[in-house]
């Protein structure tokens, strides 16, 4: 059965000595700043860590259940080893906490979690689709932790184009007609007349996160097309 620790990185460096964890392992999580050799690491082993090594590496043991309760004692040590105020009480939860809330990009802390870029179905309805990001940690497809983000209210933005033909883009959204002659017709948008290799139309508006996509109902191709999202200081995407 997988057992968790949480261990510090030993050795000195050198060929003979490098750093590394102190214990065999299935697989580690570092808790260390980007570029910093002393530091904290989370170990999945397939045996238990007897008292004695524990002892001798400073090593506290997380138990054996993802989803187990994690006692104070051990709680209150991973906090005072790492310089962070964990507020769930199970183990798998603590480290997703470690990884979203209490991760940092400047240098600080390790680098927190990503989202995967690939969407997932929502395993509660069986058809959303979700964000997704998980940590494996133990023997190989095994997750500590896992999460599932619905799109919330007032993330998702929408152009309906219905409102009468007319020489301007709307009605839902603020448009920009960047290159090219565009209008409603038949409540869609459509490209009057090209002036340029890449015509288009922007309509800019804040979101609620970094993590976006776009998409379109194409009615008739008269041009090759398609949609974009950017930020303020990014290229297009596709």
């Amino acid at each position: 059965m997988t057992r968790y620790y949480l261990a510090p990185f030993v050795g000195t460096g050198s060929n003979d000595d490098p750093y590394r964890a102190p214990v065999d392992f299935l697989n580690l999580l570092d808790l260390r700043p980007p570029g910093t050799v002393d530091g904290w690491c989370l170990v999945a082993t397939e045996v238990r860590v007897s008292n004695a090594e524990r002892r001798r590496f400073g090593m506290e043991d997380l138990g054996d259940d993802p989803a187990g309760g994690l006692s104070r004692s051990s709680r209150n040590t991973l906090d005072g080893a790492l310089g962070v105020t964990t507020t769930r009480t199970r183990l798998g939860d603590i480290v997703g906490e470690l990884f979203t809330d209490h991760a940092s990009t400047d240098g600080s802390r390790w680098k927190p979690l990503r989202f995967s870029s690939r969407r997932r179905i929502d395993p509660d309805d069986g058809v959303s689709s979700v964000r997704y990001r998980g940590i494996y940690l133990g023997a190989p497809g095994e997750r500590i932790w896992e999460q599932f983000v619905r799109d919330g209210p007032g993330t998702t933005i929408a152009e309906s184009f219905n409102t009468a033909d007319s020489d301007t883009l709307g009605p839902d959204l603020t448009w920009t007609e960047v290159v090219g002659d565009w209008d409603i017709v038949s409540n869609t948008a459509e490209l009057q007349s090209s002036e340029g290799a890449i015509n288009n139309a922007q309509a800019g508006t804040e979101l609620a996160t970094a993590d976006m996509f776009a998409k379109v109902t194409v009615d008739t191709f008269g041009y090759e097309g398609g949609v974009s999202v950017r930020t303020l200081d990014s290229a297009y995407t596709a």
